[in-house]
């Protein structure tokens, strides 16, 4: 039991981290191309894990642990900060965080595969649909202007539940930040590639909150956080850890309160709480106990 609230606090921790992506990728956006300020902000999170390397010096990765920290690093280091950015570049961020909401469920499916050991009961798809329906219920409250280019592209960032669901397998072999750091220099020659190709169509030159936004999505949401995230994982799985994250928008909107010394809607406690409700659900053993 004290395993597996540790295992909760660490994820929570990650999710803190990770709340702070949309409103860094809106303001990269602003003044970076969509390729420079997704990817680049990836690149720079490799960096960051090839300093972290070489600096500690853990033990190589063996065998097949490599052909897993591919498949973690293709989504973090490449999908979901892409075509996160691609979409946060022409949907509004309230749009952008109802595709965001949708992720532990995408991780929650693939670590059904991925992690078959960790058994999850008519209980935790229960709870989580209901999680899922009632963040979506809170964001939409104002409506839904209708599905766009970027929409699809947040939709296809959702495939970063693949790459969380092998790394939530992995970190039960490895360090966490071990997993991350890897992943992350796995993802590099594909950025550097892109990077190479599209130079002469890329601009550099942006405003200071541009360059803010890049760097500390660097920091936060693409390096750091998931030194908790994955720590969590190892603990308690994918599939249950990734359920954190649905307080994530929540967790969003409070920041960006905090930032722009405003309160948040009231409405928004009586979802949280009603989404926190619906993951004890998840909790539960089995129909009819």
């Amino acid at each position: 039991m004290i395993s597996s609230l540790r295992g909760y606090i660490l994820v929570f921790v990650g999710v803190v981290f990770f709340a702070t992506s949309l409103p860094f990728s809106a303001l990269a956006v602003s003044g970076f191309d969509p390729f420079t300020a997704g990817v680049g902000r990836s690149a720079l999170g490799g960096l960051l894990s090839a300093a972290t390397l070489l600096i500690l010096r853990p033990p190589l990765p063996r065998g097949d642990q490599w052909r897993r920290l591919i498949y973690a690093g293709v989504g973090t280091g490449f999908i979901f900060p892409f075509f996160t950015n691609v979409g946060m570049s022409t949907v509004a961020p309230d749009d952008g965080a109802v595709v965001i909401a949708v992720l532990p469920l995408s991780t929650a499916l693939f670590a059904r595969f991925i992690e078959p050991e960790r058994r999850l009961n008519a209980w935790f798809w229960i709870g989580s649909l209901l999680a899922c329906g009632l963040v979506a219920a809170f964001i939409l409250r104002e409506g839904f202007g209708g599905v766009s280019a970027g929409h699809l592209a947040l939709i296809a960032s959702l495939l970063v539940g693949f790459s969380y669901a092998w790394a939530g397998r992995i970190a039960r072999e490895i360090p966490a930040w071990q997993v991350i750091c890897w992943a992350s220099i796995m993802a590099l020659p594909v950025q550097f590639l892109g990077f190479a190709v599209l130079w002469p169509t890329l601009d550099f030159v942006a405003s200071l909150d541009a360059w803010a936004g890049l760097i500390f999505g660097a920091l936060g949401a693409q390096w750091a956080g998931f030194f908790f995230f994955y720590a969590g994982f190892a603990i308690v799985g994918a599939a249950r850890g990734s359920l954190v994250q649905y307080l994530q928008p929540f967790i969003t909107i409070l920041i960006v309160a905090v930032v722009s010394f405003t309160f948040p809607d009231p409405q928004m406690f009586l979802y949280a709480g009603a989404v926190i409700l619906a993951l004890f659900l998840t909790r539960m053993r089995s129909i009819g106990h």
